[in-house]
């Protein structure tokens, strides 16, 4: 009887094993073998409350039988009662020191909690016992994976297999570790074994499909995975999403909608399912069913914000947003996106006072929130800037994570400028400065270079090449964005992203190289040419935006057919006070103060004035005093330069100060601006 019922829980026929189970210890309720069995077939069946009480009657029968109690432990493990499941493995310990399984178990519980000295202490107890014993090997190996020792783990699992080829625990354990070495063939093998015993297993299954995956083989590993959800249910909900992800993969966009559909409906919270899902019906691209799908999931579970934003982004341009808005606040009340949507309805529709209101009630939840303190700020700067520096203090010792600090502080010093507090503004912009220290880079060093006495570059009948030029400050990247939105081709700005060209203008030590003759403006223009190639620039329309400028450079466009030099200014002063409270957008250079700023700038552009008293060669000077808040007028003078309409440019970013603004900083500012006096009258700016 015994074998028979044994036989039948191993092939899985747990009811017929369950009812012999039962005869066997209805006819012999004073074996305590019988009674281990029928607790063996209960939780077999998932009743692990009377299989308790079947193991009770066989303890009492034989309460000094070491298996038993490790029988027990097996119970308490599965109910999740760790903490018992080792005082039954000590019990077993106790009777009979060989039970080889007790250790094991014990070494499987610490692996539970990563406790992984305590799992090779038991491991090292068991191997007294029996060194080959293929459990032994199986959670020696798992050790190892823990330790990151994947090779080693697959050498000793390899001789596990080979003692116990049939064992399932070793074989998928092995294909941990070849799946962690990447090699998803083997790893294929061991998870496809296994799963032949075991259909049932999804996380197998799920291993299985990962591996055939990793070998560039996504239809396949998603046939696998379909074969396991043939009927729906939440357990299979990971194994659905997994599979739409890979039909999305392979293109396969149809039956990527129909399982995440079917995934979306058993674990509508599982975020993830919900991204794949989304994506696979903007794919799709049927904007009428990604709604009806989002609001039967909707009904579903109406409480999950993730819904209510893939909702909003399937609405027409003029569908009902307010409705939404409404929809989702009454079905998660306080909700903060909800909230911000309303926010973002009003001030859309120019109700500042609702914005506000929704504002309010978002940080009241979030005191960090961007969007909301923006709107905050920005009725504030107009209605009482005393209280916007009030409000944004407020949010400074709240502030953890240096980005959300740089923000803020940014906010702070446009506020004490607003309210008139220009020596509080210049404290926080110097403040602002230090915080953003770690990424910036060392201001280049000035040649010495005078402008030289060179000729023009020798004309090409063609537009030529345009250096372009601007100091901190100047609002040289409102220039360039305007020249980039109409003339993607010629403009490059690749200088200032984080793999620049690798040409001698790219290093400010070329000047000083030039200078002192180490380089010649011909190995300087060469190298330029050589670069264009890979930036995919042409030489005689490239307009190539520079991180730095010095006249020893003068020499190299000289070289250069067709060359000329666009400059971007404005009041020096005017740059100095921007360069402070904005730093710049496009290369963040180190400043240990307002007056080694000026110091640096006076250096910069006084050798410029002596430029455009006398051009050796073309030069074009865009000056924004008057035009760096107004697109189109950018627009018209780079036009006029290129000879062309240009569009303006969408959105120039930060709000500049106004052009003669430093002059409220004239006293604050007063030995910076001392410096700066001479660049600024030979430039023709007023004195005051």
């Amino acid at each position: 009887m015994q074998v028979d019922v044994i036989t039948a829980l191993r092939s899985g026929r747990t009811a017929e094993g369950l009812a012999m189970a039962t005869r066997w210890a209805g006819q012999a309720p004073q074996d305590p073998q019988a009674q281990r069995l029928l607790a063996v077939a209960q939780a077999a069946s998932g009743d692990l409350e009377a299989a308790h009480v079947s193991l009770d009657r066989a303890l009492a029968l034989a309460p000094d039988d070491a298996s038993l109690h490790y029988q027990r432990a097996t119970l308490f493990v599965g109910g999740r009662r760790a903490e018992e499941a080792r005082s039954a493995l000590s019990q077993s310990l106790a009777l009979d020191a060989n039970e080889m399984r007790a250790y094991l178990l014990q070494a499987q519980l610490a692996l539970w909690d990563r406790d992984l000295e305590q799992a090779e202490r038991q491991l090292q107890l068991a191997m007294r016992v029996q060194p080959d014993h293929p459990g032994l090997l199986t959670l020696r190996g798992l050790v190892l994976l823990q330790r990151g020792r994947p090779q080693e783990a697959s050498a000793l699992l390899v001789h596990a297999v080979g003692v116990a080829p049939e064992d399932p625990q070793t074989r998928y354990t092995l294909g941990l570790a070849f799946l962690a070495q990447g090699h998803g063939a083997f790893a294929e093998q061991a998870f496809a074994r296994v799963l032949e015993r075991f259909p049932g297993a999804h996380a197998v299954r799920r291993l299985l499909a990962e591996s055939i995956r990793q070998q560039g083989r996504p239809v396949e590993a998603a046939d696998v995975l379909e074969a396991g959800v043939r009927d729906s249910g939440a357990a299979s909900a990971d194994l659905l999403r997994f599979a739409g992800e890979l039909r999305l993969q392979a293109g396969q966009i149809e039956q990527a909608v129909a399982l995440l559909k079917r995934g979306a409906k058993a674990a509508p919270e599982d975020r993830r399912l919900l991204d794949a899902l989304i994506a696979a019906l903007r794919r799709q691209g049927d904007a009428a069913d990604a709604r009806r799908t989002i609001e039967d999931a909707l009904a579903a579970a109406p409480h999950i914000d993730g819904l209510w934003s893939a909702r909003l982004s399937f609405e027409p341009a003029d569908g009902d947003y307010a409705g939404i808005a409404e929809r989702w606040e009454a079905a998660i009340p306080g909700s903060v996106p909800a909230m911000q949507l309303k926010m973002w309805l009003a001030a859309r529709a120019g109700d500042a006072a609702t914005a506000r209101i929704h504002a309010d009630r978002i940080v009241a939840r979030e005191p960090l929130h961007f969007e909301a303190n923006v709107q905050i700020i920005h009725a504030l700067f107009l209605e009482d800037p005393a209280a916007a520096v009030s409000h944004i203090e407020s949010l400074l010792p709240g502030v953890s994570d240096e980005r959300s600090l740089h923000m803020v502080l940014g906010w702070l010093g446009r506020a004490q400028d607003r309210a008139g507090r220009h020596a509080d503004a210049v404290a926080t912009w110097q403040r602002l400065a230090a915080v953003a220290d770690a990424q910036s880079l060392p201001l280049p060093v000035a040649s010495g270079a005078t402008v030289p006495a060179v000729t023009e570059s020798p004309a090409t009948g063609g537009q030529g090449p345009v250096f372009l030029y601007g100091p901190p400050g100047s609002g040289v990247e409102r220039v360039v964005g305007t020249l980039n939105g109409s003339l993607p081709a010629r403009m490059r700005m690749d200088r200032m992203e984080p793999v620049p060209p690798a040409d001698p203008l790219q290093v400010p030590a070329t000047a000083t190289a030039l200078a002192t003759g180490t380089l010649t403006p011909q190995a300087v223009a060469g190298g330029w040419r050589s670069a264009l190639p890979a930036r995919q620039a042409d030489a005689g329309t490239v307009i190539d935006w520079l991180p730095w400028w010095d006249p020893a450079l003068l020499p190299v466009l000289a070289a250069i057919p067709g060359a000329s030099l666009w400059l971007v200014l404005a009041d020096p002063r005017d740059m100095l006070v921007d360069w402070l409270q904005r730093g710049t957008s496009y290369q963040r250079f180190h400043v240990q103060s307002a007056t080694a700023a000026a110091s640096w700038l006076a250096g910069v552009l006084e050798p410029m004035s002596a430029l455009i008293d006398a051009p050796p060669l073309q030069l074009r000077v865009v000056r924004m005093d008057d035009i760096a808040e107004d697109a189109p007028a950018i627009a018209h003078r780079l036009g006029e330069l290129v000879g062309a309409a240009l569009s303006p440019l969408r959105g120039l970013g930060p709000t500049r100060l106004a052009s003669g603004r430093w002059r409220s900083y004239a006293q604050v500012l007063a030995e910076p601006f001392a410096l700066l006096a001479p660049a600024a009258k030979a430039l023709g700016y007023p004195e005051d």
